[in-house]
Formats: structure tokens, C-alpha cells, sequence
């Protein structure tokens, strides 16, 4: 939920109905984010003639934590042509200097007041559990790339909604009426994956933070490279930018697939933005991600116990591609591709079959959907659980006990299933309480080891118990310090 801030919109409305919107003040053209070194930035009013401004405040709102960073008292009278512009330095058509109007970039807002009143606000950028302090008007704009401005279309146009009324232009008209000649629509990544049918070959704009540095996929000849935002995430493919991991990104490019990926595709412009917060993976099994996987394509997920189901499995030689298969207790198999281009080819200390791992990567589809690591340390040991293997084919289900045993502070416990089955290895003390759960899950047919650490308990007596369906059995370690 967003802090009550958020509702400040609804006041303002309600404030300006008595107000004919021709007769208001209003933000007009906002341009925050020059190419070079923000020193030509300005905030473009549009208002009555001859509108007095004393007594008029521009007001810079943090989107992170909600506080006012910076005000600017206005001085000055709107001109005949109805346009007033407060610039960062002296330039054609600039009515008022003022370096405060080198406003933040996105997530973030900007107030109009009038007797510290808010007449007129504009929210720009992606708000999120991070960036929660929206106070403008409806939803926000987009943020805004490099050399673009955000632009009420037509001038004036006020329908208490900033995404409704402005656009994103590269054309810049400080002290003129606004143009947008050859304007490119802006999606949010949510909206492309959403209308991605009808959108097919459209060039548009679009915003997300990348998941994957430059230079990562597709090596350094091609840009192959995945953002997202909280709600959606999109390869990018083409083009040329240096980026990192948290960057934020403003792409120009077709909406296109490639074996089922959705992509930006033969991207025109890539401006890159300042570092944030990466969003946190998405918990998945693997399971969902095969099933759910349209949704997440091109976000970071997260699985929290997988392991290679296969013996035979053979990890990539340095320069090398292949597909590994991961499951989980699901039992459902997700191809974890290893890409050449990556640190993860030739890699000595792969996770080795039935090692169980936890796993981030980026969801990602060729004709199927699989998960994509970037670095060794995406690749996780699941704390409290030693690796889990297969030794061979039992023929009877069995507890085999624990070695060594005594011991001190760890062991491994062994058991055998005949045939695949359900499995719950649990600790307790001799009392009965529970102390851990060692394994559980569907397990195939083998014999199969745990290592308990009971690094945390005092020395004593205790039970390790396995069920499996109408089975169990029991047996007692005895830890000495």
C-alpha cells in the first residue's frame, strides 16, 4: 500500500473543480534530463497572459522518502503567447534562471503551488515498494530518456491524469507550443508483454532496469541483454550501450519474438540511466516456471532447491554451450542453459548430479521455457542440507542409520527407497520435540545421503526419524562434544 501522499491527487481535483481549466496555471513541458550535463534543463508553465507568478512555487518531491528537495519562489508575469519557462542557464525562451530547476530523475515529482497550494503536480519514473511517493496526478509518466521531454498534448490538456496527458518527446519547444512530429508511443513493460500480438513490429519507447549487464549474452559483437521492472521483463536485442547490472534503461526499438522470446528488438537508442535497486527475484519452483513462464520471461526468478537429475550429465568445457536439466521436488524438469559468453562454461566447481542448489537466473525462452544464470554466483548451497545422491538400487525401504556415530557436529544419514517416493527425514530429541527437517519431497528410487549438522546442540542422544507413505522407521545418533 502506498503511503496516504498517494491521495493527494484527489484533493488537488477536487480543489480546481470551481476552476475552468483554461483559466489554471499548469505544468506544461517538463525536461529534466539533458544529454550532457543537465545544464539546460527547464520547466515549461502555460497559463492566462498577463498571470502574475508571485506568490507561485515549483516544488521538487523526492519519490523516494516523500520530502521537498527544492523550491523555487517564481517571480515574473506569464507572456501574451501564454507560455512561461523556468531554465537552469539563459536560452532561447527562457523567462526566469534558476538552477533549482535541475529537478531529480525519475521516480520522482513535481508540484506546482499557488499560497502553498498545490495547483498542478506531475509524478515521472516506475514508483515500486522502494520508490513509494507518488504525488501527482492519476498514474505516473514514464521517466524521462536523455534529451526527451514529457510534454501535455495539446498544451494544456488537463484531464487529472499525467500519463493520460503528457508524452514523451524528443522534440523540445521551451516557450513555444508543444509538437510531436513523428512521436514514438511509450509502453511500460507490463502493457508490450500484455498487447505484444498487436504490437508486433511497432517501434515504441520503453523503460526497465537491467537484469543483465552489456556485454554478458551475445558477447561483445552482438547486445543481447534482459530488463525488467516489478510487473514485466523484455530482452533487448541490438544496438550498442555499456550498462551494469541496475542501470536504468530507456530503449527505442521494435517489439519482436525470436523462438518465442519476447524482444525489443534492432534497438535505435539505449540511453542509460542511474544505478537502483534491482528488483528481487521472483520465488518459483520448477513447476511454475514451465507453466508460468510467459509472465515471468525476462525477470530474475529464484529457485530455492533444485538439483541435476541425471548422472550422466555433462557441464560445458570452457567455450562451450549446452543445456543442463534441473527439477526439484515437483518433479518437473527446466532446462538451466549454460551460455559460452558467461563466466559458467568450464567452470571447475559446478554444482556435480543430485547436488542439491539454489538457483537465481533470468527466466528465458527458446521454443521452451528455461532459466538463464549470468555469474558463478547466482549459484547457492542450501543451508542446514548437505548434498542429496543416489548410490545404487536397494531393494527394501530402509533407514541405514548414521556415520559416523558417534559424532561431533556433523553426520550423514543414509536411506534407501525401492521406488520413488514421498519422503520426510526429520530430527528430534529423545522428548519427541522436533528439532529439523532433513529432507522432504519426492525423492526417486535409490539410496540416498544427508548430512546433519548439529553444530547448534548440546551433546546427547537423538532420533532421526524417516517416513515415506505407511512407512517409517527410527534410529538414534549420539552426539558427543
Amino acid at each position: 500500500m502506498r503511503p496516504f501522499l498517494r491521495f493527494i491527487p484527489v484533493l488537488l481535483l477536487a480543489a480546481l473543480i470551481a476552476i475552468p481549466g483554461w483559466a489554471q496555471v499548469k505544468i506544461n513541458e517538463v525536461m529534466v534530463n539533458d544529454i550532457s550535463t543537465d545544464d539546460s534543463t527547464y520547466v515549461e508553465l502555460y497559463g492566462p497572459a498577463n498571470t502574475v507568478l508571485t506568490g507561485y512555487q515549483l516544488v521538487g518531491v523526492n519519490g523516494f522518502n516523500g520530502q521537498e528537495y527544492a523550491t523555487i519562489d517564481l517571480v515574473g508575469i506569464i507572456p501574451s503567447d501564454g507560455f512561461f519557462v523556468i531554465g537552469e542557464i539563459a536560452m532561447p525562451g527562457v523567462d526566469l534562471v534558476n538552477a533549482l530547476v535541475d529537478f531529480q530523475n525519475g521516480p520522482d515529482n513535481i508540484l506546482l503551488k499557488n499560497g502553498g497550494n498545490v495547483v498542478d503536480a506531475i509524478g515521472y519514473g516506475i514508483f515500486d515498494s522502494v520508490n513509494v511517493y507518488f504525488v501527482g496526478e492519476g498514474d505516473p509518466t514514464p521517466d524521462q530518456p536523455p534529451g526527451s521531454s514529457l510534454s501535455r498534448n495539446p498544451d494544456g490538456h488537463d484531464t487529472g491524469n499525467n500519463a493520460d496527458d503528457f508524452e514523451l518527446t524528443t522534440f523540445l519547444t521551451p516557450g513555444a507550443p508543444n509538437q510531436f512530429p513523428g512521436v514514438v508511443p511509450f509502453y511500460t513493460l507490463a502493457e508490450i508483454r500484455a498487447s505484444q500480438a498487436s504490437l508486433m513490429g511497432q517501434l515504441i519507447w520503453t523503460t526497465g532496469i537491467a537484469n543483465s549487464p552489456s556485454g554478458l549474452f551475445g558477447g561483445t559483437s552482438t547486445l543481447s541483454a534482459y530488463m525488467q521492472d516489478d510487473q514485466a521483463g523484455v530482452n533487448v536485442f541490438g544496438g550498442s550501450a555499456t550498462f551494469a547490472v541496475g542501470d536504468c534503461l530507456w530503449v527505442k526499438g521494435t517489439v519482436g519474438e525470436y523462438n518465442g522470446l519476447l524482444e525489443i528488438m534492432n534497438a535505435l537508442e539505449i540511453n542509460v540511466g542511474p544505478n537502483v535497486t534491482t528488483p528481487d527475484p521472483i520465488p518459483v519452483n520448477c513447476q511454475i516456471a514451465l507453466t508460468a513462464g510467459e509472465a515471468l520471461e525476462g525477470m530474475l526468478v529464484h529457485l530455492g532447491d533444485v538439483w541435476i537429475p541425471y548422472d550422466t550429465t555433462t557441464w560445458p568445457a570452457a567455450g562451450q554451450n549446452n543445456n543442463v536439466y534441473l527439477t526439484d521436488t515437483t518433479g518437473a524438469e527446466l532446462i538451466m542453459r549454460i551460455d559460452k559468453d558467461t563466466e559458467l562454461d568450464g567452470w571447475a566447481d559446478h554444482p556435480e548430479p543430485f547436488e542439491h542448489f539454489t538457483l537465481t537466473a533470468i527466466l528465458n525462452e527458446y521454443n521452451v521455457y528455461q532459466v538463464l544464470p549470468r555469474f558463478q554466483s547466482d549459484f547457492g548451497e542450501l543451508v542446514g542440507v548437505a548434498p542429496l545422491r543416489p548410490m545404487g538400487a536397494p531393494a527394501d525401504f530402509r533407514l541405514e542409520g548414521v556415520f559416523p556415530n558417534p559424532f561431533n557436529p556433523s553426520t550423514k544419514v543414509r536411506f534407501s527407497l525401492p521406488q520413488a517416493s514421498q519422503v520426510r527425514l526429520e530430527a528430534f530429541t529423545m522428548e519427541g520435540r522436533r528439532l529439523a527437517e532433513l529432507a522432504q519431497g519426492s525423492y526417486p528410487a535409490g539410496q540416498w545421503e544427508v548430512t546433519w549438522d548439529a553444530a547448534g546442540l548440546p551433546s546427547g542422544i537423538y532420533l532421526l526419524r524417516l517416513s515415506a507413505g505407511s512407512q517409517a522407521q527410527t534410529v538414534k545418533a549420539l552426539l558427543l562434544k
